[in-house]
């Protein structure tokens, strides 16, 4: 694996949280935790430079490879949708442009104030956006990919809002031949 000058981000958001806190509500954090284990576990085995943020349902990613990124991508598939934990989310070319906020103080002897957060830069925006517009599970996948990666996607479509006549292709991450048994 080569890392690159290049980036390429994903934005993740679990599906059903607020079915299932509707449903039953100890299981809503439970199904969070879940969801934030796996992307951070199978962050670790990510052979190139990584960041990952969590808001809650959600997580942010970014890699230095992208091949890499569609690896983890295909491991994170595997084990959430084999524990029927689903999410849809966006990979595409870019960079987080991640920038921490944190303030810590004490006022006067009673009061105190703690500040903890991150922003990121304006290519989230995109990625964050085609999450959104995409309805299904799995993956939508935008922007510019290396040559040797293209053999990862497929394409796809989902239905568009209201119309069952209008439909939108997209590119979705094949599955590996392992996944699917072969």
């Amino acid at each position: 694996m080569v890392a690159s000058a290049k980036s390429w981000i994903g934005f993740f958001d679990l599906l059903g949280t607020r079915d299932s806190a509707k449903i039953k509500r100890s299981d809503f954090p439970t199904k969070i935790r879940r969801f934030n284990l796996i992307l951070e576990e199978h962050a670790r085995h990510i052979k190139g430079n990584a960041k990952l943020r969590f808001f809650s349902d959600s997580a942010y990613i970014e890699c230095d490879s992208a091949s890499e990124l569609i690896n983890y991508c295909r491991r994170v598939r595997w084990f959430l949708f084999a524990e029927e934990v689903f999410f849809k989310a966006a990979i595409r070319d870019g960079k987080l442009s991640d920038h921490n906020h944190q303030y810590a103080s004490k006022k006067a002897s009673t009061f105190s104030i703690d500040v903890k957060g991150t922003s990121f830069g304006p290519e989230v925006v995109d990625v964050y956006y085609s999450q959104e517009n995409f309805k299904g599970i799995g993956f939508c996948v935008e922007g510019e990919w290396p040559k040797d990666t293209l053999g990862s996607f497929v394409n796809s479509c989902f239905p568009g809002t209201g119309n069952t006549k209008t439909w939108h292709a997209i590119r979705d991450i094949s599955f590996s031949p392992k996944e699917i048994g072969e």
